[in-house]
């Protein structure tokens, strides 16, 4: 059955009740978080192996949570009149331009091969798997800052007004960024790479920036420059370049790892 084939006979199933005119959107959205959360609470604290061993052990269980949410899904739709295949359609063509094949694939690999460098250099960590977060606030909201000891950061990846000087700035996440402090340091004026930038140096997506990255950047072209709280706290915590895990390392281990890159280290 095709999608607009779908929306039509779930549009018939409404107007056999007597529902058509109905407006309950939020009720709707209420009824799809709380299927959500049921898997969710399922796979959030697991790995992509065990999460793929309750998946399957639980299929039955998935196969209804993703109909109904599906169902949900439309019903919003044919409430908004929105065109579902369209809706699609447009989504799918806006992803194609923001993640080229290319480059998704050289991200793929980017936590395995994080976790691979780091035990290749003898370094330490504990890994927690979680929902994809994106800013500091996000990561907040979640228990992991209770179950990671440490301090945990915002990572910033800068360059100069003429694009030839590229500078990683890790902050304590409670820290805002004092960027005329920093030019004035630096004697540069200073603003935010780009997307590109951030893709074709560090092998990162923006909501991953971590100084793990810095093992992609093969020419060392990007200064470290890094709040000395953060190299005094006992543990630190960053994302292994993705932003759904998080690893935990010791202040030992972790002066281990920038002694092993090549790149500049300024501590402010």
């Amino acid at each position: 059955m095709k999608i607009k084939e779908l929306q039509n006979k779930i549009a018939e199933f409404d107007n056999a009740r007597g529902w058509e005119n109905s407006w309950n959107v939020k009720d709707l959205m209420l009824n799809m978080s709380e299927e959500i959360g049921e898997l969710w609470n399922l796979i959030k604290w697991v790995d992509d192996e065990k999460q793929k061993e309750l998946v399957e052990k639980n299929k039955e269980e998935v196969e209804n949570f993703i109909g109904d949410v599906l169902f949900l899904i439309i019903k919003i739709a044919n409430q908004a009149k929105i065109d579902v295949d369209k809706s699609i359609q447009d989504v799918l063509n806006e992803y194609e331009k923001r993640m080229p094949p290319e480059i998704m694939k050289k991200l793929k690999h980017a936590n395995k091969k994080a976790g691979e460098y780091l035990k290749n250099k003898g370094i330490t960590f504990k890994e927690v798997t979680h929902q994809a977060v994106y800013t500091v606030e996000e990561s907040k909201k979640l228990n992991i800052h209770d179950e990671l000891k440490g301090i945990h950061s915002k990572n910033l990846f800068l360059k100069n007004r003429k694009g030839n000087k590229f500078y990683l700035i890790i902050l304590p996440e409670n820290k805002k960024l004092d960027l005329e402090l920093f030019e004035n340091k630096l004697n540069e004026k200073l603003k935010f790479a780009n997307e590109e930038e951030l893709k074709e140096i560090l092998g990162l997506t923006r909501g991953a920036v971590t100084p793990f990255g810095l093992i992609n950047d093969a020419e060392s072209k990007v200064n470290i420059i890094i709040d000395k709280e953060i190299l005094e706290s006992d543990y630190v915590n960053f994302h292994p370049n993705v932003n759904t895990a998080t690893l935990n390392l010791s202040k030992k281990d972790f002066q281990k790892y920038l002694s092993s890159l090549k790149n500049e280290v300024t501590i402010t």
